[in-house]
């Protein structure tokens, strides 16, 4: 996986409920809370790994800009992992729920 680009300031409705907070749009689609970051590569420190967000992310070899509706999906990453500079291939360190979620601008 590889994190999407130009995704910052997203916000999505949801029964009724404007989420700009995608970690928040996760745990309620997911019921699960969000654990510390699911990225095996994460090089974080243990309190950065808890500083958790939803990142928009896509399977490796497809396009990281998105178009209107391209697939995208929502897992739990710190920011550092989660920061657009970051190109490195994302490895789970285990299995996770994504949210799933059609791209539109």
């Amino acid at each position: 996986m590889r994190n999407a680009t130009g995704t910052t300031d997203d916000s999505i409705e949801h029964d009724g409920k404007q989420y700009r907070n995608m970690i928040e749009l996760w745990e309620t689609l997911t019921e699960e809370k969000a654990p510390s970051c699911v990225n095996e590569k994460c090089r974080s420190s243990p309190y950065e790994k808890n500083d958790v967000v939803g990142a928009h992310v896509v399977k490796s070899g497809e396009n990281t800009d998105l178009s209107d509706g391209d697939k995208v999906f929502i897992i739990p990453l710190c920011k550092k992992c989660n920061h657009r500079g970051n190109d490195q291939p994302i490895v789970l360190k285990r299995d996770i729920p994504a949210v799933v979620l059609r791209w539109t601008r």
